[in-house]
């Protein structure tokens, strides 16, 4: 796994996933944005595609279920895991529904979130 992308509009989680990502291996690129519109615009530029997506379900102008939407609705992205960040567990049907390929709660602490993160990275495909 080469290039990890992420959109989230909460700086804070940025910051975390960011470092979390950095201490499991520093040689992953994270690409970020800050919600749906910009993710699906710098998607849509980006040669090659990342190996991994995660979108953060609250987020304004675009949130991330309406991001995912317009992501499975595309044939150049099928191929990418999608993961779907959240708070609230309710998301977790609808997410699956929309074609998230895992839906995984916003830990509460660093350790939890870099645990998380390198879950995901190490069965990579395995997970999806």
């Amino acid at each position: 796994m080469k290039h990890i992308f992420l959109a989230d509009d909460d700086a804070d989680d940025k910051l975390l996933f960011v470092e979390a990502i950095n201490d499991i291996d520093a040689s992953i690129n994270c690409i970020m944005t800050s919600n749906g519109h910009e993710a699906l615009t710098l998607l849509k530029a980006m040669n090659p595609l990342p190996d991994l997506i995660f979108l953060d379900v609250n987020m304004p102008v675009v949130n991330g279920l309406d991001c995912l939407k317009d992501l499975r609705a595309t044939k150049r992205y099928s191929g990418v895991p999608i993961v779907m960040l959240t708070t609230s567990s309710t998301e977790f049907i609808r997410a699956q529904a929309m074609g998230a390929n895992l839906v995984l709660t916003k830990p509460p602490s660093f350790k939890e979130l870099k645990d998380l993160l390198q879950d995901v990275i190490n069965k990579g495909k395995s997970l999806f």
